[in-house]
């Protein structure tokens, strides 16, 4: 799998997955659903790096960070991944995290995931934790679901990944990565 900067001829990616019905991040966002008039400007609404999935030329998925903060050194991610591409999205997440950390000094990164889906943290090698847990935050087919705000430490993830993890960031990069802060 492959990480890549979006460009205008994805959009029609971007928006297929949007609307699916298996994409929850749009109902559950203060946006809403986009429509084809509006999913560029909810695309780039506080987005840092909007960057298309690939796995053996195919795209199968985006992955957006968003909301960076100078002053907290945070980052919010979302991965999206076509259905049947859905079991390997711990390999996009990782992609996107060290995307994250080799780019922006960002000393955590952020997730929302709901009840009835698993983290997106979920099988990666380094730890994670469950920060918040809001209750009955999303309806959906006829109940309310809850929702989890989850994180990885910058530290954390460069433990798990080791040494060959940041060389496959900072060759993806073209650059060396920022340094580590506690």
């Amino acid at each position: 799998m492959e990480l890549r900067p979006s460009f205008d001829e994805d959009l029609d990616l971007l928006y297929a997955l949007a609307t699916d019905e298996a994409c929850f991040w749009w109902r559950a966002s203060f946006l809403g659903p986009p429509t084809p008039g509006n999913i560029v400007a909810k695309l780039e609404h506080d987005c840092v790096m909007l960057y298309v999935v690939e796995s053996e030329g195919e795209r199968v998925g985006a992955s957006s960070l968003y909301e960076y903060s100078r002053p907290s050194a945070t980052l919010w991610l979302d991965v999206t991944m076509r259905t049947s591409y859905e079991p390997r999205r711990h390999e996009a997440t990782s992609l996107a995290l060290g995307a994250a950390f080799a780019n922006w000094s960002a000393r955590k990164v952020y997730a929302v995931h709901h009840e009835f889906e698993s983290s997106p943290f979920e099988g990666l090698g380094c730890r994670w934790q469950q920060e918040g847990h809001l209750s009955n935050r999303l309806r959906r087919r006829g109940r309310y679901w809850d929702q989890f705000i989850c994180s990885v430490y910058r530290h954390d993830w460069y433990e798990a990944e080791g040494d060959a993890g940041v060389q496959s960031v900072q060759a993806a990069s073209g650059r060396p990565l920022l340094p580590l802060s506690s």
